[in-house]
């Protein structure tokens, strides 16, 4: 997922920040968000509470 966000951050800056392009490069990013938070909700594993953790706090997870 963080390759993806960076790829999208690069497109954006790309296309020298132009206001259509922060707005594509923000529902990409929540398209990409919801799809990743649903298919965490759905995986059956032992390890689907923590995945679904560092999700919630953005990729940053505290033991």
């Amino acid at each position: 997922m963080h390759e993806i966000y960076f790829k999208l951050h690069q497109q954006s800056l790309e296309n020298n920040l132009q206001l259509d392009s922060i707005k594509k490069f923000i529902r990409k990013l929540i398209k990409l968000s919801t799809k990743e938070f649903e298919r965490v909700k759905r995986k059956n594993t032992k390890y689907r509470n923590l995945e679904y953790k560092v999700l919630k706090t953005g990729g940053i997870f505290f033991t």
